[in-house]
């Protein structure tokens, strides 16, 4: 596997790990704020109102969008910026995060949250959960990454 090939793994394997954690901070800061902003909820509820499979589906998406972030990270990101790993993780997450924070304005089209299902993402509690969330994220993507590429052997040329 080229070098490059190597580095988008790592990312993808780095990024789910790191996804996992996302969804434990979430579960804390869902009990803590009692603000439901359940990413599960909200991705899986785009596909399905069957109360049974929502978050089934949120979780296949959240965890697929977690390896393109890592890939992502992994190709653009990690070399480019300074800091240790889990800065510089914690730095891209927290931009994607404020970056993406303006798409709440359309959350009123959203099944679950027209519904009353999910509380709305378009204020300060949601912003905060969010930002503890994708620090979570960054951080572990950030050390991960760097780590799988460390133990990554150096592939030999003839």
């Amino acid at each position: 596997m080229s070098k490059a090939g190597g580095e988008i793994g790592a990312g993808a394997v780095a990024g789910v790990v790191a996804g996992v954690v996302y969804l434990a901070e979430m579960a804390v800061d869902l009990k803590v704020a009692r603000h439901n902003t359940d990413d599960l909820y909200l991705l899986g509820r785009t596909v399905t109102s069957d109360q049974r499979h929502v978050r089934w589906y949120g979780l296949g998406f959240h965890l697929v969008n977690s390896a393109i972030f890592g890939m992502a990270y992994a190709r653009i990101a990690h070399d480019r910026l300074p800091g240790p790993p889990w800065l510089r993780g914690v730095a891209v997450a927290n931009v994607e995060n404020v970056l993406l924070y303006p798409l709440a304005a359309f959350e009123q089209r959203h099944p679950g949250i027209r519904s009353g299902e999910l509380a709305s993402y378009r204020n300060k509690t949601a912003f905060l959960q969010n930002v503890g969330r994708h620090i979570a994220f960054g951080a572990v993507l950030g050390v991960m990454y760097s780590r799988l590429c460390s133990r990554r052997p150096v592939s030999q040329t003839n």
